[in-house]
Order: structure tokens, then C-alpha cells, then sequence
């Protein structure tokens, strides 16, 4: 069991988070590897490997509120049992219901992958059918990078890892689609968009510039 907070949680974990990237064989998550007890009002950044019992929060856990995993899980090996999820391979705990019964909520995974379709936010879905239950897996599906951000964002003020966001960013960064018309010698505009501090973007204004058919010269 190996977490980048905790391997084996039996307690509470309140208000705290881990940074690093988490690399094991069974019961791996960006915070805890295998959790029972409480863990509410955290968030896990790294990255996540793992073969199975793999997810970006924890590798096993039933008790959890106000959480992310902000980390991309890679299932790596040959998984004998599976269970591998963008959130947590195994979730035990409750998701619908009433209120005082819940022990999983306001929870949320990174099921984006590099390549192929996304993850699914538990690695045993199998375990939750209803419509209800279904419902709730959705919602605590992050299924890109940027949605990701902007719940780690929401819930803790907290930006995604630089290294994440231009990983991401780097897939696009080549790629360039031109009209069948365009011709040699054309001014060729290109608009790039980063990440700004809240403040700075509350009073930002973008700015457009156009060529001049006539001339062939940028014209705001």
C-alpha cells in the first residue's frame, strides 16, 4: 500500500494534501493507498502509477468529503485483479442515500489519459448500479485536464501542477490547421492563451489584430 500522504489510513486526515508522484503495485493513490477512516477537505497533485488497486486519490477508500485527485493515474504491468480508477480503484463506501448515511461525497478524480479514452472515475463501477449511484460516479468525473483545474480551483484555491498544465498544453502546441486556400506568403495569425491570476483576469481585455488584404500588413 503506498499513498503520497498516507499507505494505510485507519483514523482521520483532515485539511491536508501531497505533492509528489506515487509509484507502486497494489492499493496506489495520489494521497492514501488503502483508507478506512476519515479523510475530508484534501487533495492529492502527483501523478499516479500503478499496476492494480490504482487512482488518482487513493488506491481503496470508503470515507471521504470535500477531496481530488488532481494527479493522471497510468496503469502500468499486467493487472491480475484491476480495479484501477480515476479517482480510486476501489471505493467501499456510500454515495446516495440519506444524508447522515453518505460516507462518500463532494469527491472527485482525474480521469484524463495522455492518450485514449478517459478512465473511469472507480475501478469497481460493477459495484454500483442503481441510477442513483450512477449518477454520483458522473459527478465526480473530471474528465480533462482543464476541468480538473477548475474544481481544484474551486474547492481549494489551488492551481494544477505547471508541469501538468503544459504537459497538456504541449500536445497542442505543434499543431496548426490551415484553410485549402491558404497560399504561400499569407499572414498566418495565431492565437495562444495562458493561464492568468484571477485578478489580472477580472480586468483583462484581449485584443484582436487582422491583416489588411490590400497591403498584407496586421491591423488592430
Amino acid at each position: 500500500m503506498v499513498g503520497g500522504f498516507a499507505g494505510d489510513n485507519s483514523g482521520g486526515i483532515y485539511d491536508s494534501h501531497a505533492d509528489g508522484d506515487v509509484s507502486g503495485e497494489s492499493c496506489t493513490g495520489g494521497f492514501a493507498g488503502y483508507s478506512d477512516g476519515a479523510v475530508k477537505g484534501c487533495y492529492s497533485l502527483g501523478n499516479v502509477s500503478g499496476t492494480d488497486y490504482t487512482g488518482s486519490f487513493a488506491g481503496a477508500i470508503a470515507k471521504a468529503d470535500t477531496v481530488i485527485g488532481a494527479g493522471r493515474v497510468s496503469v502500468v504491468g499486467t493487472p491480475t485483479q484491476g480495479y484501477n480508477g480515476g479517482f480510486a480503484g476501489q471505493l467501499g463506501g456510500v454515495l446516495t442515500g440519506p444524508g447522515s448515511q453518505i460516507t462518500v461525497k463532494n469527491a472527485f478524480g482525474n480521469c484524463s489519459q495522455a492518450d485514449g479514452p478517459a478512465l473511469s472515475v472507480i475501478g469497481n463501477t460493477t459495484s454500483y448500479t442503481s441510477d442513483s449511484q450512477r449518477a454520483a460516479l458522473e459527478g465526480m468525473t473530471l474528465s480533462t485536464v482543464k476541468e480538473t483545474a477548475d474544481k481544484l480551483y474551486e474547492l481549494f484555491g489551488v492551481y494544477l501542477r505547471h508541469s501538468d498544465a503544459a504537459d497538456e498544453a504541449a500536445k497542442y502546441a505543434d499543431t496548426v490547421v490551415l484553410p485549402a486556400d491558404a497560399q504561400v506568403g499569407d499572414v498566418l495569425i495565431i492565437a495562444s492563451y495562458a493561464r492568468m491570476e484571477f485578478e489580472e483576469a477580472k480586468t483583462f481585455r484581449p485584443w484582436v489584430v487582422f491583416p489588411d488584404t490590400a497591403t498584407n500588413r496586421l491591423v488592430e
